[in-house]
């Protein structure tokens, strides 16, 4: 696929390691010894930065923003140009009054200031809201109605139409609030009657039990009634329950409670709301009332989301009922509202005059950081820049203090003004006190609600204006047209209208070249060719199969593959269910059951007697909860088993069903499909399959599953993917990867075929793929790393090792950080003598529980109700933390690395932990004397089902649960991983490429003391030995651990492959160990060659560890996208605005700030005698314009240079300066960021690397360990006994760092210093350790590679920003403290360099 320079190994082979991160690619090249290579003389390491990728989410989101608001002036503009020749009798220069309706007088055309007196007061007064408007024209039929009255009010509605999420027609609207089919979609009750139908809920359709049965009609009144949270969950419970405390069915898998309390308004965990075992411990809460929450917690549910979303359906249709009021019109219901305001208003203020100061009463209602003006927006225009607006939840408050202070003000007798004030207070917790007319429930109104407005004005309008119904050639009216822009939508699957070659967001295919208009848009568009193209856009390709289409996720193959996938696993004993009970399961489970739960699968194989009851701890291989699903199969089960469609067809239908959204288009697409492919769907068929809902995408093809064959090299038996996941238990992974099938090296031969018929590019090939943006960029950036390696090489690497990380994992553990909470919880509900005291030393720990708790010892402690897991014998809560106990591995890590403490930890005595040694299973004596203790830890909740599992387990690990082991320490599965191993197969066949278990390369990190002392003395050391000689690594300290880990992929990653990948059958078990101390403390030899040799290899890794000498290169690129801050700012802001629009004056009207950059260039220029260099950003916005147009370089320039400027020369010529590019300052090396001032600023990145010693760092990890203990507790307080801290090395460490900035390369640094010298250090030792932390950690941020950040050295009493590395654009001022600047270009690796000559020469 790609061309290639070198192509031959070398005759001395060398490998190279890539550590692939989401910002930053560090490599190391070294030879087979694990020695670095040179070039050049320099050592063959390096880091380069990038800045992290966009996610095509964002852009996504800002783009259908813009969409969206450019097609609603699209309809304004079409009712303009409906509206013109009858308004240009009336008006003629109405248009452009509206459109320059927000300039000042001074800049509006002369002509438009005529004819504005429709426009007063009287207007302002007799219409207060548009809807006042809207009512008049609809309520009077014969009035005198002005034009422009009436396009007032079609223009308003025609741009704010309401949501289009309802099918319902038009002439329907009392439907829209009929609450009985929504309830019916959602619990599966219907009727007044009180009668249960058969059901068709959810809850039915899905094998679940209704959490009640109740009258839809009686739920609405009680949901529409204007009351708070409280009051309405109360009135819901006596409803449904009669008062009474809802029994929970175990076949509900919502908790009732939680339904009660959504449908109220209210919001709730959900954790307290889905009983699904994979949700206990999510954190975050659902509202019913909050639609953008509500939208991210469903994307995160998925498929389980189903019922919230069909229960927020419910509550939308009673919120619309409820804001409807019993009026027909919305715009009733709004003058409502304004009424309400309006006088809740007037008696606010006038208890606040009454009973306030004049300041309080200003304060409230007129400054502008008032509570009302806030919550209104309604700020004086002097006083706009300052004001801020604030939520309703915010002005409640606000009122509620002010009620507070009347209340303590109103005197006896004043019982009137009493009852208002609590009045207030009650509306306010109703929601109902001062509505506004913009508010989040304006969400909830349908389109067409606001058309039945329209309709009616359109109707009235007709008698007092011919033009409304003059007919066109085609026989359309003018307000058939405006009723057609109106109800007018853009279908998603047709995109945007313009079809710009090179626009890859455009994919329309046109009937007819013209103008697209509503009314003509099925004559002018190709709806059918352009949703092809849509479809074709959405589906991504097999990750295996080049060119092949993934299938979607509820395809009946895929569904079958994940089902495989999953049941393929599971272990009884240890040992692989037989074939024919996997497909009993898959039968008679998941052919009938729409969600498979593990309690029916283990009720399952209790029935067919594959265990006995109680048994279920001889079961494993099983999640927490079944992931996968047939639900799609049991949609189409009864058309399948008719034989009205295949299994193939269903496929089909699936596909388009996930890809489509209008369910008009889709009973027209299955219309046409039947017939053409002679299906006998009947009209009920295409109903109910119309109703189905799928989504997204799989990640693997029909082609690779079920359409190439190989064969197994044990019997000779061909078939494919899904034909050995069917009649074996493999998985996916062991079948197209594994040595037993031939299945690999067929799905290389057909990329290869395939490549050579379709060359493509790499951004081709990695947008084929569906790889997001921030996988996209570090794979770029690293295949062009590897191709400079190469080129110094000159020939291809034997092996490449690759790291890559997922991403960073922002979950928060909330288990660990509430182990006090949890444990009181589960101590609560016991009520055993042996619980006694355990509660009692838990309650002892008071508020500091959950920090103490971190210790995993007294956690295990607490979990065991104070007694030894092995003996069960008290244990002292004092000793804990001696050699008295230890903490036990229950799977001994001489099988596997497993240090879940949930899972896998115990806490026992040191003499039952040394009988015990690295046995599995425990021993049986311990087992029985034992299990009635664990059983009732389980049964409290204390220990979960698979410890419970583990520590009762009778039989040893069969080979392939020991085989799984190593897989498990070997072989990496994720998306990004596959990808990057494919790319590099292409690009160097002649390489072999290893992929590297990040865990892996990080134990050996924490091991490295162990594995030295092993190696050398054949012993162990304490914990605090391994700490002290532990490869750590510090991400504050600098960035060179990305190129160390880069070596270390060699080293770990080299053993791995060639002990256990090479040979991962029967042989690797002989010899495995996952301890790294054994596996890298004796030597290992393979074939006769030596892979490891502790004597000779660990020397070697100590001095390549040591050395701090790496290549640092950021990537310079032209920059794109934002041009400036999206949220424009009030004039005035700043004196360095973007024009919102041209000829705008940004001291009148606002603009938008920070202009971005794209690049620089350097331009010389001179003044009378003297010449000047200087640095001109050329922004974004001009960036094409700068490049392709001739002649405007020199105008840019010319407006950026002072008046007076002459001779002015490009003296790099056409090469320009982007950002990122590199420059020396007399050594120091700094890199272009950006610009501020308005350019005359320009702003710089360190690229220096810090060189500290492996003891430093070690002590910088430390207090990076505070930092993250701060993130999580800000009152965390520094314990020198724990915390590794002390003030002793906190003092050493000063001076090094002082001795560091003070040096001759950092002196050299641009910007302010902090001003810190060897004369501060009694200052330092003065202050208290906390303090000393945060100077420290200022004065390591100074230090640090590519730092944006500005540095606080108020502990030092110095200045709270300070720091930054900037530089004047004009390179002239340079000269006062630099005499050599260079621009320093870099490849990629930093291998290849090239500098300028001394740019201060130039002047």
């Amino acid at each position: 696929m790609f061309a290639e320079n070198f192509s031959g190994k070398s005759k001395n082979g060398y490998y190279l390691g890539v550590d692939i991160g989401t910002d930053s690619v560090g490599y190391a090249v070294t030879d087979r010894d694990y020695s670095l290579c040179r070039f050049k003389g320099e050592p063959m390491t390096g880091v380069t930065l990038f800045d992290k990728a966009d996610q095509c989410a964002d852009r996504r989101a800002h783009r259908t923003s813009r969409r969206r608001y450019a097609r609603r002036q699209m309809r304004v503009n079409l009712i303009q140009d409906l509206f013109c020749v009858e308004m240009a009798k009336v008006d003629p220069n109405f248009f452009i009054q509206m459109n320059e309706s927000r300039l000042w007088q001074c800049d509006k055309k002369p002509e438009t200031l005529v004819g504005c007196e429709w426009l007063d007061r009287e207007y302002n007064r007799r219409f207060p809201t548009v809807h006042h408007l809207i009512m008049e024209l609809i309520n009077e039929e014969n009035s005198n109605t002005d034009v422009r009255h009436l396009y007032l009010a079609v223009a308003w509605l025609v741009a704010h139409r309401g949501h289009f999420l309802s099918d319902i027609s038009c002439d329907k609207i009392r439907e829209l609030y009929d609450i009985k089919p929504l309830y019916s979609a959602f619990i599966g009750w219907g009727g007044g009657d009180g009668e249960s139908r058969p059901f068709d809920g959810w809850f039915g359709e899905n094998g679940y039990s209704a959490p009640w049965e109740c009258d839809a009609d009686a739920l609405m009144a009680a949901m529409s009634r204007r009351c708070g949270v409280r009051a309405k969950e109360a009135e819901l419970k006596k409803l449904i329950y009669g008062g009474k405390k809802p029994v929970e069915d175990e076949n509900c898998p919502l908790y009732q409670e939680a339904i009660i309390k959504l449908l109220a308004g209210g919001s709730i965990e959900i954790k307290k709301t889905l009983k699904w075992e994979e949700y206990k411990g999510v954190e975050g809460s659902i509202c019913l009332d909050d639609a953008e929450k509500l939208e991210a917690v469903l994307a995160e549910l998925g498929d389980d989301g189903e019922v919230i979303r069909l229960m927020s359906q419910v509550y939308d249709c009673a919120a619309l009922s409820k804001m409807l009021s019993g009026h027909t019109y919305i715009s009733e219901a709004k003058i409502e509202q304004y009424e309400t305001h309006k006088a809740d208003l007037r008696e606010l203020k006038r208890l606040a005059k009454k009973y306030c100061s004049d300041d309080e009463y200003k304060n409230f209602f007129v400054s502008e950081t008032g509570t009302y003006s806030a919550y209104s927006a309604y700020f004086k225009s002097s006083e706009k820049r300052k004001g801020k607006k604030i939520t309703r939840e915010d002005f409640y408050k606000g009122v509620k203090k002010l009620i507070a202070k009347i209340k303590e003000r109103i005197g006896e007798g004043d019982d009137t003004d009493l009852v208002i004030a609590n009045g207030v207070l009650g509306r306010i917790d109703a929601g109902t006190y001062m509505p506004k007319q913009v508010n989040p429930e304006n969400r909830l109104i349908p389109y067409q609600l606001y058309y039945a407005e329209l309709d009616v004005i359109l109707s009235n309008a007709e008698k007092r204006f011919a033009f409304l119904s003059e007919r066109d050639s085609d026989g359309l009216s003018v307000s058939d047209k405006i009723r057609s822009v109106f109800t007018f939508r853009i279908p998603y699957f047709v995109g945007p209208l313009e079809k710009v070659p090179g626009n890859k967001f455009a994919w329309i295919e046109r009937k007819a070249e013209g103008r697209i208009l509503p009314w003509n848009f099925d004559e002018m568009v190709d709806l059918d060719a352009s949703e092809d193209g849509f479809i074709k856009r959405m589906t991504n390709k097999c990750t295996y199969l080049p060119g092949e289409n993934v299938l979607p996720k509820q395809s009946l193959l895929y569904c079958k593959f994940t089902i495989l996938d999953e049941i393929n696993k599971i272990n009884i004993d240890g040992v692989p269910i037989s074939v024919e009970l996997k497909q009993q399961i898959f039968h008679e489970l998941f052919e009938k059951e729409k969600k498979v739960t593990k309690k029916k699968l283990i009720d399952y194989l209790v029935s067919v007697k594959a265990i006995s009851k109680g048994e279920e701890v001889r079961i494993s291989g099983l999640g927490a909860e079944i992931k996968s699903s047939y639900k799609p199969y049991i949609d189409f089960r009864r058309l399948l088993a008719a034989g009205t469609l295949t299994a193939e067809d269903v496929d089909c239908i699936i596909e388009r069903i996930t890809c489509t959204e209008d369910t008009a288009r889709l009973k027209k697409w299955l219309l046409k499909w039947s017939k053409e492919n002679g299906k006998k769907l009947s009209d009920d068929d295409i109903k109910y399959i119309s109703q189905r809902k799928y989504d997204d995408f799989g990640r693997l093809s029909g082609k690779l599953l079920n359409g190439i064959e190989a064969a197994c090299t044990e019997t000779g038996e061909v078939g494919t993917v899904m034909h050995f996941m069917w009649n074996t238990n493999d998985n996916l992974m062991q079948i197209i990867k594994g040595q037993k099938y031939r299945f690999e090296d067929r799905i290389s031969e057909i990329s290869k075929e395939y490549f050579s018929e379709h060359p493509t590019t790499l951004v081709e090939r990695l947008d084929e793929l569906g790889i997001s943006n921030a996988v996209k960029r570090p794979v770029m950036r690293t295949l062009d790393i590897i191709a400079d390696i190469v080129k110094a090489k000159k020939c291809q690497p034997e092996k490449i090792f690759v790291e890559m990380t997922r991403g960073e994992d922002k979950r928060i553990d909330s288990d660990k950080l509430n182990r006090g909470k949890r444990l009181r919880e589960f101590y609560s509900k016991l009520d055993s003598e042996d619980a006694a005291k355990p509660r009692k030393e838990l309650d002892d720990l008071g508020d500091e529980a959950d920090r103490k708790l971190q210790r995993e010892a007294l956690f295990l402690y607490f979990c065991q109700m104070g007694k030894c897991a092995y003996c069960g014998k008290p244990l002292d809560i004092s000793a804990i933390g001696t050699n008295e106990y230890n903490v036990d591995h229950i799977w001994p890590r001489a099988y596997i690395k497993d240090d879940s403490i949930l899972n896998n930890k115990v806490l026992v005595h040191s003499e039952e932990n040394g009988r015990k040694t690295d046995t599995y299973p425990i021993e049986s004596k311990i087992r029985s004397e034992m299990r009635g203790f664990w059983e009732n830890l389980r049964n409290a909740k204390l220990i979960n089902e698979e410890k419970f599992r583990r520590l009762t387990r009778e039989h040893a690990f069969s080979t392939d649960e020991r085989l799984g082991f190593i897989n498990r320490q070997i072989v990496e599965t994720g998306q990004s991983a596959k990808v990057v191993t494919e790319l590099l197969k292409d690009r160097y066949p002649e390489a072999e490429i290893v992929f590297v278990k990040a865990g892996n390369v990080s134990e050996f990190r924490h091991e490295y003391g162990e594995i030295c002392n092993y190696a050398l003395y054949g012993r162990t050391l304490t914990d605090a030995e391994k700490k002290s000689r532990c490869l750590v690594k510090s991400r504050t300290a600098s960035d060179i651990h990305h190129a160390h880990d880069a070596y270390l992929n060699i080293v770990v990653g080299n053993l791995f492959h060639e002990k256990f990948t090479k040979r991962y059958y029967l042989d690797a078990l002989n010899d495995y160990s996952p301890k790294m101390h054994i596996l890298f403390g004796r030597k290992c030899v393979i074939d006769g060659n030596v892979i490891w040799n502790p004597e000779k290899h660990l020397p070697t890794v100590d001095r390549t560890m040591a050395n701090v000498h790496i290549h640092l290169t950021k990537y310079q690129t032209k920059q794109k996208g934002l041009l400036f801050d999206q949220q424009p700012l009030r004039a005035g802001s700043s004196d360095s605005l973007v024009p919102l629009k041209k000829n705008l004056d940004t001291a009148k009207y606002g603009g938008y700030n920070s202009p971005k950059i794209s690049f620089c260039v350097l331009v010389r220029y001179r003044i009378r005698k003297k010449y000047e260099l200087t640095i001109v950003p050329v922004e974004r916005l001009v960036a094409n314009k700068y490049l392709s147009e001739q002649g405007y370089p020199a105008k840019h320039v010319r407006e950026k240079l002072p008046v007076n400027a002459e001779d002015i020369s490009f003296p790099l010529e056409n090469r320009i300066i982007k950002v990122n590019t590199v420059f020396s300052l007399d050594g120091f090396e700094a890199c272009v960021s950006g610009t501020s001032n308005r350019g005359s600023t320009i702003l710089m990145r360190s690229l220096m690397t810090p060189r500290y010693t492996a003891e430093q760092i070690a002590y910088i990890k430390n207090l990076d360990n505070i930092s993250e203990k701060r993130k999580k507790n800000p009152q965390y307080v520094i314990d020198e006994t724990f915390s590794g801290i002390s003030r002793e090395k906190n003092i050493a460490l000063f001076a090094d760092l002082v001795n560091m900035m003070n040096g001759s390369v950092y002196s050299k640094q641009p910007g302010a210093k902090l001003g810190i010298s060897a004369d501060d250090q009694k200052k330092f030792e003065g202050l208290t350790i906390d303090m000393q932390y945060e100077c420290l950690k200022n004065m390591i941020l100074y230090l640090k590679t590519n730092r944006s950040d500005d540095c606080n050295m108020n502990a030092m009493g110095g200045k709270s920003q300070i720091g930054a590395v900037r530089l004047s654009a004009n390179i002239s001022n340079w000269k006062k403290n630099y005499s050599d600047v260079r621009i320093i270009d870099r490849s990629s690796s930093g291998l290849f360099e090239h500098r300028t000559g001394n740019l201060l020469n130039l002047i």
